[in-house]
């Protein structure tokens, strides 16, 4: 077992990128990987993801610490020896000047450490591996980084190092004064994309004498090796005849000097904008018809005189009762009250529980078609343990709800004990768990018989879990 880890160059400058890449070398069989990378955690570097281009290869994502990675699996030549690999890649962005050190990755892992004579589900002598817990580590590096020269750099100096390129696009190129124009503004380049700003266009003089510009501007959206900006612009007179190219200042690191990155200008039409009159709008006119207001000489009028008109209605609570309308305006806030309840309170527990039962049924039935399906569909038997085991992880991490990648037999043992499944059931497992193991690393194949009465123990096993959590 070998552990090694290598950065694709030995110095450069602050801000510029690094290809991290760590690769775990292996000749038989391994589980439960716990990788342990302080670089990750180092405060004198960024950390970034490199883009993994689609391959037929396998790949496995697996967390470490508080970030995840991609193990691409491949092989690799050392002398006359054959490794598997399993590598992944990271980019890191020195934060400081001077001699930084990448220090040693450690890697915990289980292991083949021999072989032993054993009986197979079906009663064959099958060489069986003896797994015991490895710790290897690699080595230590130093990298060299310098940090950007003050001669010659831009007063308006943007911060990015690499080679960049830079082009605009806009739409409409015909408006009127005051429209709005929306510019496209695509920087190209390989070095730090991710935390690239733009110059602040708001504050371009050569621009702002033709344009209105706010200073919002979208924060730039990364695709591949190039990151888009979008900003809107506005032309304030219509003797505006383009939009002139924007600039962008960066530090070459292959020639070591500071350039420039330039756009293309964008020829546009402006008219002059309109001017509305309220007669302009169909429907409506500037007359206003007139009404004279005159002055009621007769004082307050009014219809009745007299206290004999004025009648009793004072209300009674019983007559309030009695009255359905009313009875149901009182009633009416408490059904509310229970509604509002119900739906914010009950309602997502009840959701909550159902949600899981039907993951977990359709994790089952999952487990069962996968099995019967790849039975049918695969001449490899080691393929298929391959398959169904990951599906069998899957389904028992959702029934105990863990992490299925991390899932070893001790944890599945003291899970189903917990909720009380047979010992007869959690032994047929363990049994079933062993053949595996050995139809993935051992020297020896089923027939589809012998998977098909495989498939019927595993559902078997299955079904008695099922009940004894459905009790």
């Amino acid at each position: 077992f070998k552990i090694r880890q290598s950065i694709n160059r030995t110095a450069g400058y602050r801000g510029e990128q690094i290809i991290y890449t760590v690769t775990w070398l292996f000749q038989d069989n391994v589980r439960n990987p716990i990788y342990h990378v302080p670089v990750f955690t180092d405060p004198n570097f960024r950390i970034e993801e490199v883009k993994i281009a689609p391959k037929k290869q396998k790949t496995y994502e697996i967390p470490i610490g508080n970030k995840s990675v991609i193990l691409v699996q491949g092989e690799q030549k050392l002398g006359s020896q054959l490794y598997t690999t399993l590598t992944f890649q990271k980019k890191l962005i020195p934060r400081k000047s001077g001699t930084l050190t990448i220090p040693k990755v450690t890697l915990q892992f289980e292991g083949v450490a021999g072989y032993r004579e054993a009986y197979d589900f079906f009663n064959r002598k099958v060489q069986e591996p003896v797994m015991k817990k490895f710790v290897i580590a690699s080595s230590p590096l130093t990298y060299e980084v310098k940090a950007v020269p003050h001669k010659g750099k831009p007063e308006n100096f943007s911060g990015l190092i690499g080679q960049f390129e830079l082009s605009i696009d806009a739409s409409p190129t015909e408006v009127s004064v005051g429209d709005p124009i929306t510019l496209t503004i695509t920087l190209k380049g390989r070095g730090n994309l991710k935390n690239a700003q733009l110059p602040d266009l708001s504050r371009v003089k050569y621009l702002t004498k033709d344009y209105k510009i706010p200073e919002e501007i979208s924060a730039g959206k990364v695709t591949g090796n190039s990151k888009v900006y979008t900003q809107t612009i506005r032309a304030i007179h219509q003797q505006v005849t383009e939009i002139p190219a924007i600039v962008i200042s960066y530090f070459d690191t292959k020639s070591g000097k500071y350039q420039y990155a330039r756009s293309n200008a964008i020829p546009i039409t402006v008219h002059p904008s309109q001017e509305f009159h309220l007669s302009d709008v169909e429907g409506i006119t500037e007359t206003v018809d007139k009404k004279e207001i005159t002055e009621q000489i007769e004082g307050i009028l009014y219809n009745y005189d007299g206290l004999e008109v004025i009648t009793n209605q004072s209300i009674e609570t019983i007559s309030l009762i009695k009255n359905p309308l009313i009875l149901f305006l009182l009633i009416l806030p408490i059904l509310g009250y229970f509604v509002v309840l119900y739906i914010f309170h009950f309602r997502p527990v009840i959701s909550q529980q159902t949600g899981t039962r039907e993951m977990v049924k359709k994790s089952y039935q999952k487990l069962l078609h996968k099995f019967k399906t790849e039975i049918h569909k695969q001449t490899d038997t080691k393929e298929v343990a391959q398959h169904i085991f990951e599906e069998l992880k899957k389904y028992l991490g959702t029934k105990l709800n863990q992490n299925p990648a991390s899932l070893t037999f001790s944890d599945i043992h003291s899970g189903l004990s917990h909720h009380q499944v047979e010992p007869e059931a959690i032994d047929e497992l363990k049994q079933i768990f062993n053949q595996f193991d050995a139809l993935q690393y051992g020297a020896f194949s089923l027939n589809h018989q012998e998977l098909n009465q495989l498939y019927n123990k595993l559902s078997e096993t299955v079904k008695a879990i099922e009940r004894s959590f459905q009790v």
